[in-house]
């Protein structure tokens, strides 16, 4: 793998998801009455702009704007659900082990993800600032995937985009995003190989397991030109 540049990962399903049902909207949505495609388009919103609109700005405005009374005892409750969503985000099956693995070989390696100020919490509380080398969050750069400006954080510092691979589970985002900034892109998919890419899109390789990562990043490696004298002078 030492012939990669860096790799770039989505955060959530990808790295981190919450159980169906738990997610942060799902239950904002529940608890207000406001319909979760409006909670939807509302944390949306937020997620393009800067990290200080947080979560008690969201529900200001969630219930503003819906004719809704934001009672001290609805902040209280939606502070309540906020902390315990935070509680119940779990890693993805083998993402920690591979963000370690690539942390010990000396891969460099970034999160960039369309997220509010939330992620920023559930990245320090998973401990993922500590195990990458750069996090470019939405809500930081005020620009939402697949616009090529949301990596440039990652770019401008890494220098080049060659050899660096995206891996993300959404097409409208990770992988059209990937693609516009010109780099090759890794679908995560949980469901594959039961599910298919639209047509036209192209992938590396689709893995449904991150413990595959790995493997497939090396055969990745094995076709890149050069890829074994490259690999010779990083071990020197």
């Amino acid at each position: 793998m030492m012939c990669l540049n860096g790799i770039i990962f989505d955060l959530w399903n990808t790295l981190v998801f919450l159980p169906q049902g738990f997610r942060l909207r799902e239950r904002i949505a529940d608890y207000s009455g406001v319909p979760l495609k409006t909670v939807q388009e509302y944390m949306r919103l937020i997620s393009s702009v800067r990290q200080d609109f947080d979560f008690s700005h969201l529900c200001e405005l969630l219930y503003q704007e819906n004719g809704l009374i934001l009672s001290s005892s609805n902040r209280q409750k939606l502070s309540e659900i906020y902390d315990e969503t935070l509680q119940l985000v779990r890693w993805e099956s083998g993402a920690c082990e591979v963000l370690e693995e690539l942390k010990r070989i000396g891969i460099k390696t970034a999160v960039v993800s369309n997220s509010t100020e939330f992620s920023i919490k559930v990245i320090s509380q998973m401990g993922i600032d500590s195990l990458v080398d750069i996090v470019a969050l939405s809500c930081l750069s005020g620009f939402l995937k697949p616009d090529p400006r949301a990596f440039l954080p990652v770019i401008d510092k890494w220098t080049t985009i060659d050899n660096v691979v995206v891996v993300g589970d959404k097409i409208t985002t990770d992988i059209l995003g990937a693609k516009v900034l010109g780099v090759d892109v890794i679908h995560y998919n949980k469901n594959a190989p039961k599910t298919a890419l639209l047509e036209g899109v192209s992938v590396t390789g689709i893995v449904n397991n991150m413990n595959k990562l790995s493997s497939l990043l090396e055969q990745y490696c094995s076709n890149l030109p050069s890829a074994k004298e490259r690999s010779i002078c990083n071990e020197n």
